[in-house]
């Protein structure tokens, strides 16, 4: 018995020879069956040809791996951003806590107060920091988009820890961030925290 050049796998034989079957049974020949699904296969392939030379043609679709990708890798570097700027946070890390900002940036802080620049930045963290002997950040789901050198995030977190008066804080905030590409490494260019909840009743001192 005469089997087809693709049958390959037993399921494929199976659909195959009931084809050849039916095509019997109403008096269709099989090899005019099988020049027929060359002729298809060979429109198919012809289609595909035309449709990638115009592609190249007109220009449409070169470069659009290579901006999805670059995108992607954008969005990462910008959670890695938020991830360590919440770490030096833990680790009282001026150091770290400062490179994640632009030289011209600004720090929105609740009450409408704004520092400007990255060495005042640094100096109100400090500050800031000096009335909390521990405090963690713990930073939630986040959105972020891309814009070329540009980017805006928003962020929501818990913010624990304990003041120098030995009272435990519980606070949940958010972020609006707007980002920059400074010689291929993304940075705030501003940081706006907002708070949604004051908390320390029921808190619970951070390392106990």
């Amino acid at each position: 018995m005469w089997y087809p050049a693709f049958c390959m796998h037993p399921h494929h034989c199976f659909i195959a020879l009931t084809t050849l079957k039916s095509m019997a049974t109403y008096g269709v020949s099989s090899k005019s069956a099988v020049n027929a699904s060359a002729a298809r296969r060979d429109r198919g392939r012809l289609r595909s040809r035309s449709a990638l030379a115009l592609g190249h043609a007109t220009g449409y679709g070169e470069g659009m791996p290579s901006r999805a990708q670059s995108s992607m890798a954008d969005e990462l570097a910008i959670r890695n951003l938020v991830a360590r700027y919440a770490d030096a946070v833990w680790r009282r890390d001026g150091d770290a806590w400062e490179s994640g900002w632009a030289s011209d940036a600004v720090w929105l802080l609740p009450g409408g107060k704004a520092i400007n620049g990255r060495s005042e930045i640094r100096a109100g963290w400090e500050r800031a920091m000096s009335r909390y002997p521990t405090v963690v950040q713990i930073v939630h789901q986040g959105e972020v988009n891309v814009d070329g050198d540009t980017g805006t995030g928003r962020w929501y977190l818990t913010e624990r820890g304990t003041t120098i008066d030995d009272d435990p804080i519980d606070h949940l905030g958010t972020f609006d961030d707007v980002y920059c590409q400074v010689d291929g490494v993304w940075l705030f260019a501003s940081r706006r925290f907002e708070v949604i909840a004051l908390g320390t009743a029921g808190a619970t001192r951070v390392g106990d």
